[in-house]
């Protein structure tokens, strides 16, 4: 099974489970600035829905960009840390690489294919950061 987490998504964050690019499971939850509150218990509530758990996942898939600098950092820090327990590999994706759910799971599969564990994602923020 894949992990996928999107918190580019200004208003919301998707943890999608997937077996295949036609067996899945999409959880959203709507909230400005709680990527960092919900992700790790969506995550594993997604698990538990389908009766599964972390050992359970071979590759993880974080879209990178370009969004909000907080929420990207959320949810690329949590792909590379759970790859890294894991020892699965993980990939990023630039949400101009999709145009859909359907599309960023087939990405998903095609590009874990060929990666290698041991490798780390970096977010994409779409212009610098803004520190005042």
């Amino acid at each position: 099974m894949y992990l996928i987490i999107n918190t580019a998504i200004s208003k919301s964050l998707e943890v999608i489970l997937a077996k295949n690019s036609t067996d899945f499971n999409i959880r959203e939850i709507e909230g400005e600035y709680k990527q960092a509150e919900n992700l790790l218990p969506l995550i594993k509530e997604s698990l538990n829905n389908q009766h599964n758990n972390l050992e359970d996942i071979k590759g993880i898939a974080v879209v990178t960009g370009p969004g909000g600098f907080t929420a990207l950092r959320i949810g690329v820090v949590t792909a590379n840390v759970l790859a890294y327990a894991l020892n699965v590999p993980v990939i990023g994706l630039n949400l101009t690489e999709f145009s859909n759910n359907e599309e960023l799971i087939a990405k998903t599969m095609t590009k874990l294919k060929s990666t290698k564990t041991g490798g780390v994602v970096m977010p994409e923020y779409g212009r610098e950061p803004n520190i005042s």
